[in-house]
């Protein structure tokens, strides 16, 4: 006959109360891990487990993998290539800065993609490469500026894109071509400022389109899409662009409260599209916009926006500048040359100045012309002498022979050894006495 032994009841209690605790503990040390092990069944649920790295000894037949609210920070290229089976793959709320290139290729059947609450800067425009059954996308809440122009390409049956709650400040051109099952695009909460026209047929072909809450500058980079607004019931994000700038228009409705005459800029800008073309026009301090009389429109979505930048601004001031220097250069040059030839002007020849010099050895002419020049000596070798001849004060005695009102220079005596000419030419010299001197002929 056994012994019993009566335990209390305020003690038996207590004994199932920890029978029921540690039991809680078991399940829950155990559960989770076997639900992210290769234990897991085709959903393995690996959220906040405080991971730094893509599991590898999950099941490769899984079709959901969540790696939500983890610690990862990077991602292997090859992290995904045993889990060719996904279908939905989160993971969100990460410390991601970055994604290596096609680290999804060959997820052929991935439907689901999450990667919201990140810190990705940057993403290669091939990141979304071979996706083509993709019909969520998640990329909300990262630090992404800007997107590549061309990083949907492919994504034919994405329904959903989710853009929200980052700090994109543009859109690229042609950035939603080739997305003609979009029917849910979110866009608020970023840092957009401007819409190109060209962006307007897109969003008005998907049903449901979020704008709201960005720093709209309704200015005349808002032109274009303006004239495309039509205030139509189905077109319900023409109502959530609110302008933010400049401050006259701050916190009015662009389709209800601006004109097309307020869409002003307070600087010189040019803003082109490819569906249209608009010139500034520039009035004392504000500028506008206004369009041709003639546009051309293109096939593609997205928008273009050209702006001179400072770059542009300094070098064409340069080049202003380093012209009108070049221009000063040569007006100074040509004035220091006036200037100087004014106070030294060059001596001009007497184009009949003859200088006649007699010595006792003899006698020298010279004579200096237009185009001639000459410098004769008559020494001792002279057989005659000249010999005065007074003539009367005219001024100009026709050359004997010639009949010309001119006085010629004479013609060289012979030489040493040379025949002498018996028809000299005649001349008539002067000294500077007064004389005239008639030349004797030549023997």
């Amino acid at each position: 006959m056994g012994v019993r032994t009566a335990i209390p009841g305020n003690m038996s209690k207590k004994l199932r109360g920890m029978l029921v605790l540690i039991l809680l503990i078991i399940l829950k040390e155990t559960g989770p891990t076997a639900a992210c092990s290769s234990r897991c069944s085709s959903r393995c649920d690996c959220s906040s487990r405080g991971l730094t790295s893509v599991p590898q000894d999950l099941p490769t037949t899984i079709t959901e993998l969540d790696l939500r609210s983890n610690s990862i920070t990077t991602i292997g290229r090859n992290d995904f290539s045993r889990y060719r089976g996904l279908t939905n793959l989160d993971l969100g709320g990460n410390q991601m800065a970055s994604l290596p290139t096609n680290i999804f290729l060959g997820l052929d059947n991935l439907q689901y993609l999450f990667l919201y609450n990140n810190r990705l800067t940057t993403l290669p425009s091939d990141i979304f490469e071979g996706l083509t059954n993709l019909y969520y996308l998640h990329m909300s809440s990262n630090r992404l500026p800007s997107l590549p122009p061309d990083i949907f390409q492919g994504l034919g049956k994405l329904g959903v894109l989710v853009l929200s709650g980052g700090v994109l400040t543009s859109l690229p051109a042609g950035i939603f071509a080739g997305l003609d099952n979009l029917r849910h695009l979110s866009l608020h909460g970023n840092q957009l400022t401007h819409l190109s026209a060209d962006i307007f047929p897109v969003l008005a072909s998907i049903s449901s389109v979020s704008l709201n809450n960005n720093p709209w500058q309704c200015d005349c980079g808002m032109a274009p899409f303006k004239q495309m607004m039509t205030g139509s019931f189905e077109h319900s994000f023409e109502q959530e662009i609110i302008c933010a700038g400049p401050g006259n228009l701050q916190g009015l409705s662009l389709l209800q409260d601006v004109s097309l005459e307020d869409l002003i800029c307070e600087q010189t800008t040019i803003h082109s599209t490819f569906s249209s073309s608009y010139f500034i026009v520039q009035s004392n301090s504000s500028t506008s916009m206004a369009p041709p009389s003639t546009s051309t429109t293109h096939n593609g979505a997205g928008s273009t926006s050209s702006l001179f930048s400072l770059t542009v601004f300094l070098s064409a001031f340069l080049g202003v500048a380093a012209g009108a220097l070049i221009v000063c250069g040569g007006l100074l040059a040509f004035w220091c040359h006036y200037r100087r030839m004014k106070r030294n002007p060059p001596s001009m020849p007497d184009s009949n100045n003859v200088v006649f010099s007699i010595s006792n050895n003899g006698a020298s002419v010279t004579f200096n012309g237009q185009g001639q020049a000459g410098h004769y000596e008559f020494g001792t070798e002279l057989s005659e002498e000249y010999e005065a001849v007074d003539y009367p004060p005219s001024t100009s005695q026709p050359v004997a022979g010639h009949g010309q009102n001119r006085i010629e220079p004479p013609n060289p005596p012979p030489r040493s050894g040379d025949r002498a000419d018996p028809q000299a030419t005649d001349a008539i010299l002067s000294d500077d006495t007064g004389h005239h001197y008639q030349p004797l002929r030549w023997a």
